[in-house]
């Protein structure tokens, strides 16, 4: 009984001195699910195939040209089964290589090569095996099986995704139950491309930032918007706004390259107000979870615009929906065009509206985390029924985020600010210039993210 004692405290004291990576590896020896257990075995045969230089390169050229932030490629895309690639992916696909699909040969071939090798190791893939050898379209059932899964390869700073003189890449997957650390393994590799060694690792969000990473996870079941369309930039030479009077042509569109007296611009006017790029200051994800944000914006309308006396709302609209920010753009303050429109047509009687920032993570936030309650202003006087420039009277305005979102900011924004100062910098934050033509655009914080506008204008006299 003593020695099964002192058995019990050696055992207590080791595992107490174990360091916190040593631990983590010991946590994650449990049995994995059936679905963990796929990602799991992938991600060893992904690792193994792009150890190979053409399949890489193919793989990483693939991935950058349908790339739209989230620096990812479904790995039925990779293995040509076009009937299983999400519609998003597709029209993305069939975008970058005009309707065509993607011509993958060196990274499927070597990764069927690869997944044939490793049968003894995959356990779980080979029970996918269908009853067919191939299927109708000479992919094998394996290979459709796989791609039925519904999963992704995701390479979290692909920025700085650099095999060619690292010679090395770690691999893992995403374990659902934890959003920051996973158990991996780091391959290494010599110039001739064969495999040197293999240990495990913990990776988490800074052991991807500073080495080859790269996870397995589902695809994520939301729906990723098609970005608003933005008009084109006016003629330089002939549109552009430079005189202090320049709003004197009928049915004209006008890019605003100036601070604006609001007053000049009517009710009848259409004000188109964008939001051409974003970015952040530090990321809001953790290894397995993204910068996926949207922002909404609240305004008061009026309820029938044919009688205003029926009274007001205030609504809610959609700017930008499940809007993702690379890793590395965020972790280095880096812009990411967004082109998102925030409103289309922002009338005089709106003095003021709000603007709202969310993230959105697989785990559901507090409920006080995702509920505002603030006001907008109304330009219009209930007295004489007439729109006015300056606001009269506010609105409570209300909303609920979106499904596992929490509102990170917002603030009220009035016309008459916005439109005031779209050049300069008044905020403190900089200037933000076009790429075309030197404009200073003053750049507005909305806590970790920062913005700014530009404005179209039509004249409707």
């Amino acid at each position: 009984m003593k020695k099964i004692y002192l058995l019990l405290v050696l055992c207590t004291f080791i595992l107490s001195c174990t360091s916190n990576d040593e631990s983590k590896l010991v946590t994650n020896n449990t049995i994995l699910t059936s679905k963990d257990s796929i990602k799991h075995e992938i991600s060893l045969l992904i690792g193994k195939t792009i150890i190979d230089k053409n399949a890489r390169e193919e793989f990483l050229k693939i991935t950058a040209a349908i790339n739209d932030n989230r620096n990812s490629i479904s790995l039925a895309a990779l293995l040509n089964s076009t009937e299983n690639i999400s519609v998003h992916e597709k029209r993305m696909i069939q975008s970058k290589y005009q309707n065509k699909s993607v011509a993958v040969s060196f990274f499927k071939e070597r990764f069927n090569y690869v997944l044939n090798s490793e049968k003894k190791n995959t356990p779980a893939i080979n029970n996918l095996k269908g009853k067919n050898s191939t299927t109708n379209k000479g992919i094998s059932s394996l290979l459709n099986e796989l791609a039925k899964e519904n999963l992704e390869i995701v390479i979290p700073y692909f920025e700085d995704f650099d095999m060619n003189t690292s010679n090395e890449i770690s691999v893992t997957f995403d374990p659902e139950i934890r959003d920051d650390w996973n158990v991996g393994t780091k391959f290494e590799f010599n110039d001739q491309d064969a495999l040197l060694s293999e240990v495990d690792v913990i990776i988490d969000d800074d052991y991807a930032y500073e080495n080859n990473t790269l996870f397995i996870r589902s695809i994520p079941d939301y729906v990723i918007e098609d970005r608003v369309y933005v008009a084109p930039i006016p003629d330089v030479n002939t549109s552009i706004i430079a005189g202090n009077d320049p709003y004197i042509t009928p049915g004209s569109q006008f890019w605003l390259t100036q601070n604006t007296d609001h007053t000049k611009i009517t009710e009848n006017d259409v004000l188109l107000v964008t939001i051409p790029k974003i970015r952040m200051n530090g990321h809001l994800g953790n290894m397995f979870t993204s910068n996926l944000i949207s922002i909404v914006r609240g305004s008061g309308d009026i309820a029938t615009n044919s009688d205003p006396n029926s009274g007001f709302l205030a609504n809610s609209h959609d700017v930008i929906t499940y809007f993702e920010i690379s890793k590395y753009n965020a972790r280095n303050n880096i812009w990411t065009k967004l082109n998102a429109t925030f409103d289309a047509d922002w009338d005089v009687h709106e003095a003021s509206q709000q603007i709202v920032f969310m993230n959105h993570k697989r785990n559901a936030y507090n409920e006080e985390d995702s509920k505002l309650s603030a006001t907008v202003a109304i330009g219009f006087d209930k007295t004489t029924n007439t729109i006015t420039y300056e606001p009269k009277f506010n609105l409570e305005w209300k909303m609920n985020s979106k499904q596992n979102s929490k509102i990170r900011f917002h603030t009220e924004l009035s016309r008459k600010d916005v439109l005031s100062h779209l050049f300069g910098d008044f905020f403190g934050n900089d200037v933000q210039t076009e790429e075309s033509i030197y404009l200073p655009y003053s750049i507005r914080s909305a806590g970790m993210f920062q913005y700014y506008f530009k404005v179209h204008l039509t004249k409707i006299d």
